[in-house]
């Protein structure tokens, strides 16, 4: 495991177990929630690939740009489930809770695939 103060983190092993799958969720997880887009970026392989909707994301600097237009909502706390998994590929599910410009809070949800090998923080 890397040190804190590491510009990159170790890389987690490839091949997901159903331990390995859950911990790379929950490092991405951890990462979403430090709202540093270039942190987030780092969780996951260089070549991820994701869809988001109508949108497909690839590579970590798309996934900055995605992060940081994610990030701009007020309060914005994300939560990340492994869902399913394979040798080198995870599904995740999200829930991200957030506030509008009135202080209302909402919880959207999303699931999340692709080959998105993730790394350790």
């Amino acid at each position: 495991m890397a040190n804190s103060n590491d510009a990159r983190p170790a890389p987690v092993a490839a091949v997901h177990t159903p331990t390995a799958a859950m911990q790379k969720a929950r490092l991405a997880e951890d990462a979403w929630n430090t709202r540093d887009p270039a942190k987030v970026a780092l969780a996951y392989a260089i070549e991820s690939r994701w869809r988001n909707r109508s949108e497909f994301i690839k590579g970590r600097n798309e996934i900055i740009l995605f992060s940081l237009a994610s990030g701009r909502r007020a309060g914005l706390q994300a939560y990340q489930g492994m869902w399913a998994f394979t040798e080198n590929r995870i599904a995740v599910c999200f829930a991200y809770e957030w506030q509008d410009d009135s202080d209302r809070w909402y919880r959207s949800t999303a699931m999340r695939t692709g080959n998105s090998v993730m790394m350790a923080s």
